[in-house]
């Protein structure tokens, strides 16, 4: 917001043009509009950011698309610019394989280990699975049912429960209200976790991804992993299901076995 407060500020929006977004954009690149910026953005060294990547001008311009988006829905304008959105090549594909999970989940804390194997599960943002409560579970603790107000796309989902979980849940004393997931420094323990186990780079959004690419590998369909994992749209949720490379391989594999060799022994 503060960058589209300094530069837009007193301009009228009949007057924001496809042009003028363009020049914002630049201003952002060249770092020109960034020193102009009282509250300056701080990265994770404490030193101050000169530039903005693409990724990040695109949010900012996103946000403004949607204000217009929203006046021209309230008849204030008729006619929204075209966006300039730059290219993003810095999308993440990191994935956690399952032997890479399993030592994880070996460095967590137990109180925490339900959380991460569920995330990794259903591929559910940790946002929501934070606020599931022991009321959404069903009362063989084989079923969650999670409103609306939880998931990304709005809509109420159904979603089984690994019997590894039911068996722990059965053994848990039922608060209704109260979390079904202990989560207290999840991300300070994962870090400490993905440490030990020589992957620190991976970071625990990454099971999320990890979970989407998990269930199309099983075979299930991606309007049910969709679900399953509260993706609203199909090019987010495809760009989360990246194939592993072992997927290209054993579907080579395949064809070859159906087709047989066409080559002889030489």
């Amino acid at each position: 917001m503060a960058y589209l407060d300094k530069y837009f500020s007193g301009m009228h929006v009949k007057n924001i043009t496809s042009q003028v977004l363009r020049k914002f954009v630049a201003a952002l690149q060249e770092g020109t509009l960034q020193a102009s910026v009282e509250k300056k953005e701080k990265g994770k060294t404490g030193q101050t950011k000169d530039t903005l990547s693409n990724a990040s001008i695109n949010r900012i311009l996103a946000l403004l698309r949607r204000m217009m988006n929203i006046a021209r829905k309230d008849g204030l304008i008729q006619v929204v610019p075209h966006f300039p959105m730059l290219k993003e090549d810095n999308v993440r594909t990191g994935f956690v394989e399952a032997d890479q999970f399993k030592e994880i989940l070996e460095k967590m804390l137990d109180k925490l280990r339900p959380l991460v194997v569920f995330l990794y599960r259903t591929g559910c943002r940790v946002g929501a699975a934070r606020q599931i409560t022991w009321n959404m579970l069903s009362k063989d603790c084989t079923m969650l049912t999670l409103p609306g107000k939880i998931v990304k796309n709005k809509d109420a989902i159904t979603l089984p429960v690994s019997s590894e979980l039911t068996a722990i849940f059965k053994k848990q004393f039922r608060k209704d209200g109260e979390p079904l997931f202990e989560d207290s420094n999840l991300r300070k323990e994962w870090d400490a976790a993905t440490q030990a186990a020589k992957v620190p780079d991976l970071l625990i959004h990454d099971l999320r991804r990890s979970g989407v690419r998990n269930l199309i590998v099983a075979g299930v369909p991606e309007t049910v992993a969709m679900k399953i994992s509260g993706h609203l749209t199909a090019s987010v949720f495809r760009r989360y299901a990246i194939v592993a490379p072992a997927q290209i391989k054993n579907a080579m594999a395949a064809v070859e076995a159906g087709d047989g060799s066409f080559l002889k022994s030489m």
